[in-house]
């Protein structure tokens, strides 16, 4: 697991000992930013589910102003804060240790907007597909802002927002949704 491209491209990431924290593979982080250049500038980054923060410095590598990193796993949260300080991204970094629901009440709260919210809940585990409907409805993203969702390929979220579009990739088990609108 490294960083794939970017000012920290190589930057091998610290890796989980526990199999409950499933990383993005480098061959699906690769795929998933292939599909969203050109990247929006100086963006704001919300990575929720963020496990080994893989994606989050993904983004910070390739330009993104400021991540943030939201996982309740104690050992997900150290990691993050082990892979931020391997790329020395601690300035561009904010680490919340939260489960979503209370990490999006507060971005809502404090009226925080987004140019990408990743979202990668565990496998099989997690069903609960409205915080999705929540990221639209709470107004989370900027303008051309996007929301991307990492799930096993036999998911189908069902989504209740009206006038988003979705673009679907399958690699392998796993199935990348691209949202956009709102």
């Amino acid at each position: 697991m490294r960083i794939v491209s970017g000012r920290a491209r190589g930057t091998k990431l610290y890796s989980p000992k526990n199999e409950k924290i499933r990383p993005t593979s480098d061959k699906i982080k690769e795929s998933i930013f292939n599909i969203l250049q050109p990247l929006t500038p100086d963006a704001m980054v919300l990575d929720l589910f963020a496990g080994t923060g893989g994606i989050g410095l993904e983004f910070i590598s390739r330009g993104a102003k400021k991540t943030y990193f939201v996982d309740n796993n104690r050992e997900s949260i150290d990691l993050i804060k082990k892979n931020i300080a391997k790329c020395r991204f601690e300035d561009q970094s904010i680490v919340m240790n939260l489960d979503y629901e209370k990490a999006l009440n507060i971005a809502i709260r404090d009226h925080l907007r987004f140019d990408y919210i990743f979202v990668d809940p565990p496998y099989a585990s997690f069903k609960d597909m409205r915080l999705v409907d929540k990221i639209i409805e709470g107004e989370l993203l900027n303008d051309g802002g996007m929301i991307v969702l990492e799930v096993e390929k036999d998911e189908c979220p069902e989504l209740k927002s009206t006038g988003i579009s979705m673009k679907e990739r399958i690699y392998g088990r796993t199935k990348i949704i691209i949202i956009t609108g709102g």
